[in-house]
């Protein structure tokens, strides 16, 4: 099952609601790295490793900087 979207509101994976059932899951990186799933009765969870990362980037540069290398 994929994993949560990313919610703007709160600035990381949307909160698990139950809703999707058996497996529903996200993952809060950076600081707090930890990953939620639900388990319900009879539930297997298997959780695998990707060939990826999500990455947050906050830059502080003026639009001249930014544009003076071609953007």
């Amino acid at each position: 099952m994929e994993a949560n979207a990313f919610d703007t509101t709160i600035g990381k994976a949307a909160e698990l609601t139950g809703a999707q059932g058996c497996g529903e899951n996200r993952f809060v990186g950076g600081i707090d790295n930890y990953l939620e799933f639900v388990i319900t009765p009879e539930c297997v969870v298997t959780v695998k490793p990707i060939d990826s990362f999500a990455a947050n980037v906050r830059m502080d540069w003026t639009l001249d900087q930014f544009y003076s290398n071609g953007g």
